[in-house]
């Protein structure tokens, strides 16, 4: 995720001389941390970033994204379709674990765990990359690992790309137990979209009651705006300002004088706090 400011901002508005190196390091750090702390408390991010996964629908005609302003709505699915069932068979094996995750290049990728006798490790299978990217293939090479798996792909999807799975966490498949695998099923149409509210209306029916469903869209500003960009570099300098004593230093004594330091995290949460009121405007707010 992009910062919401840069150093040069911050060394500017505090003051600070192009050449002037020594507070480089503290704001270096600073920056991305204060960043993150912002879009944590606003429960929002900032930048244009492309999002995909489940979101609650409280149920009624009226459906609001966790990040705003939309720039695209790819789709909403109110369903997931089962596709594959993934069971270990080893028998001197004490556990095995199926896992859908997001891998740090993006890539979506199958964990194949194994805890426990000859076949023990973790097979890791790039879902995105694998080519020809369907179901069937998933079988071919989950089954040609050699190490028990056995795939069975429902009758019908075999053609179905694999990088729709959706994300699942470590999920017991050492037999009597298997894993089930879904794609997000079921788009739905005639959709209306408030693009700076994140808010998504339905011409006709209603959004599904009570689930998480599945939602594909692009929010955020390609450029941030320059209130934000500000208030971000204002809130970085007093951050530097309230951690001008060495960080790496717990507590100092010097005869009835002693300070004790607060760590890294809190002194950014602590100086979020102190211009919570400027970023209320900024904050997410969730109806339902």
């Amino acid at each position: 995720m992009a910062d919401l400011t840069t150093k040069a901002k911050v060394k500017i508005f505090m003051g600070i001389d192009v050449a002037d190196v020594s507070k480089d390091d503290l704001i270096d750090m600073l920056v991305p941390a204060i960043s993150r702390e912002m879009e944590r408390y606003c429960g929002r991010i900032f930048h244009l970033t492309t999002h995909k996964g489940k979101v609650w629908s409280p149920g009624s005609n009226v459906l609001y994204l966790p990040n705003y302003p939309v720039r695209e709505l790819r789709r909403i699915m109110r369903d997931d379709l089962l596709v594959i069932e993934i069971e270990n068979t080893s028998a001197d094996a004490t556990g095995a674990t199926v896992q859908v995750a997001d891998a740090e290049s993006d890539n979506l990728i199958l964990y194949l765990n194994i805890v426990g006798g000859a076949n023990a490790g973790n097979d890791p299978i790039d879902l995105t990359a694998m080519a020809p990217n369907t179901l069937a293939q998933v079988k071919i090479i989950v089954e040609a690992l050699a190490k028990n798996w056995a795939v069975t792909v429902v009758g019908g999807t075999e053609l179905y790309p694999a990088n729709e799975l959706l994300y699942l966490a470590g999920s017991p498949a050492l037999t009597p137990l298997s894993t089930d695998l879904y794609i997000p099923w079921d788009v739905m149409e005639d959709l209306l979209l408030e693009e700076e509210k994140g808010r998504v209306r339905t011409k006709i029916g209603a959004f599904p009651e009570e689930k998480y469903i599945f939602a594909e869209y692009t929010a955020g500003y390609t450029t941030i705006p320059a209130d934000l960009e500000t208030l971000a570099t204002k809130i970085v300098a007093q951050a530097v300002r309230q951690a001008e004593k060495d960080l790496t230093l717990k507590s100092e004594k010097l005869g009835d004088y002693a300070w004790t330091a607060g760590d890294f995290g809190a002194l950014t949460m602590n100086t979020i706090e102190q211009f919570s009121g400027m970023l209320m405007r900024w904050k997410r707010f969730a109806i339902g």
